[in-house]
């Protein structure tokens, strides 16, 4: 048997989830697959999009038993694909299934696609306004897997780097002291002021789009659908947008209100 033909998986970002923001290709990919394996909720997303193909639905915490099975599946020359919101390659399913091939030795027998999609950070910075027009970094507060300490170390980098920080998988109702510890570690370093964002279920049911700042940031409700933008020491606010200036203004000697950039 050709094992490379016949085995494949494609590793799909669904983006956030509405019919809209998923890419052709996904769309595409998705309808040419015998099974698509997923988180139970990113499934139910999809369900009206696709038809025929069966539906392997996992929980959270269950991404080890997602790649096995979508793996498993593959080499029996099923067409799988592995779906993940957001961009599967930004704390999504890509790399626990490269890495999963990697240890099986695998990685060459079966052939791997890589759909991108409409990431988090992009989805909220585009409902925020242009929060990250300048450089930023993005970091995960679980800790289910990234010890505090390795947290605590990426946030005092990014302060002292003036970074917009963008804060994924802030709270839970069962994990609530490490944003507690971040948000007070900004309030050390940072002015109060300091202009915030939060997404919560960007493009979804249930979208709340939020402005405010670092000082009122705990007067705001924040769990694991909330996409959090902290801006730097540029970072303003001009009606119910949230600007982070890359510098055109600035280097042509106008103000923040002088022409526009196109």
């Amino acid at each position: 048997m050709d094992t490379e033909a016949k085995c494949k998986i494609t590793i799909i970002g669904i983006g956030p989830g509405s019919a809209s923001l998923l890419t052709d290709e996904a769309r595409s990919e998705l309808r040419k697959s015998d099974i698509v394996v997923g988180y139970r909720l990113y499934l139910e997303l999809l369900a009206p999009l696709i038809s025929g193909q069966k539906l392997a639905s996992f929980e959270i915490g269950q991404e080890e038993e997602r790649v096995k099975f979508a793996i498993d599946q593959s080499l029996t020359g099923k067409h799988v694909s592995v779906v993940s919101s957001g961009d599967a390659g930004i704390y999504g399913m890509g790399g626990l299934v490269l890495e999963k091939l990697t240890d099986l030795k695998l990685i060459h027998s079966v052939t791997v696609r890589i759909i991108p999609g409409v990431s988090s950070l992009s989805s909220s910075s585009s409902l925020l306004g242009a929060p990250l027009m300048n450089d930023f970094c993005v970091m995960s507060l679980s800790d289910r897997i990234t010890p505090w300490s390795s947290i605590e170390k990426r946030i005092n980098g990014a302060i002292s780097g003036d970074f917009v920080m963008v804060f994924y998988n802030p709270s839970s109702n069962t994990r609530r002291d490490i944003f507690e510890k971040a948000v007070n570690l900004l309030k050390e370093k940072l002015k109060p002021g300091t202009p915030v964002g939060l997404v919560k279920n960007a493009y979804r049911d249930g979208q709340a789009v939020t402005i405010t700042t670092l000082e009122k940031l705990y007067e705001n409700e924040v769990d694991m659908l909330t996409t959090v933008v902290i801006g730097n020491s540029s970072t303003f606010v001009s009606g119910r947008f949230m600007i982070t200036p890359r510098g055109y203004l600035q280097q042509t000697g106008k103000s923040r209100h002088g022409s526009a950039i196109r």
